[in-house]
């Protein structure tokens, strides 16, 4: 019997690349990266702000920016994947089927746990916990 498709059954699918998204992903961290390393950008003392010198002000205002850049660079790839999943990973089994006519199966009732199991006594409910051992001090030695 022939396959309606033109390609065969056991054909990989084709996985069209989200390299756009991957090459943005790229640049952004690198300004990050250019930004926070590339020293000659920020080695100087003017303009200072609020008596910072502008190494230490320019410094910190990369913190928050390399946060949300790194989040949106993560959010991006989490878009990128969705839908593919890692090479290697085998296909998930359809659930085994179940004759029509089987009975459901169902979980037997629960016990309570005061209740004792069959064939054993009940026992008391547990009290506090012993107390700790006092604990012994060594006598001191006369000489010192």
């Amino acid at each position: 019997m022939a396959h309606p498709r033109s390609e065969h059954t056991h054909a990989r699918p084709r996985h069209r690349p989200n390299w756009i998204i991957w090459t943005l992903i790229a640049v952004l961290l690198a300004a990050v990266l250019a930004g926070t390393l590339w020293l000659p950008i920020y080695n100087r003392t003017t303009p200072a702000l609020g008596g910072f010198p502008f190494f230490y002000w320019y410094q910190l205002l990369w913190v928050p920016v390399v946060a949300l850049v790194s989040w949106g660079a993560y959010a991006l790839s989490r878009y990128a994947q969705r839908g593919t999943t890692p090479a290697g990973t085998p296909p998930t089994p359809p659930p085994p089927a179940t004759p029509l006519s089987a009975p459901a199966a169902t979980a037997p009732p629960l016990r309570r746990p005061a209740e004792p199991a069959p064939g054993q006594t009940a026992r008391p409910a547990p009290g506090p916990p012993p107390p700790l051992p006092k604990r012994q001090v060594p006598p001191r030695a006369e000489g010192n």
